[in-house]
């Protein structure tokens, strides 16, 4: 059916969660606005500099979101990568490996 398979890394391959969640713990204390775990957690996959406007809204403060998500995405990439496979889709790998090209992409 397909002739390769590229599978995007975050959240897809590995679960980082934990990571980005703690990211934007640091960024919350950072730039002074409330950390709301589960509320973070369940905008996972939305992009960073769209986070950050949400935070502006959900709290009525003026963040920068470019800055905001820079500075987030940057703490994550200072974390040490933690994240396990996600089974599903760890199994599709498993699956085809050795039998189709495949790749990782990621934002």
């Amino acid at each position: 059916l397909y002739d390769g398979i590229i599978f995007d890394m975050d959240g897809t391959l590995l679960d980082t969660m934990p990571n980005h969640v703690l990211a934007w713990e640091m960024t919350a204390t950072k730039f002074d606005f409330p950390f709301d775990r589960h509320w973070l957690h369940s905008l996972g996959g939305m992009p960073s500099v769209k986070i950050a406007g949400e935070v502006s809204k959900r709290y009525g403060i003026e963040l920068d979101p470019k800055q905001v998500s820079i500075f987030k995405m940057n703490a994550f990439a200072q974390l040490p990568l933690t994240g396990k496979p996600i089974a599903h889709t760890y199994e599709v790998f498993q699956q085809y490996k050795g039998t189709k090209p495949m790749s990782i992409g990621t934002g």
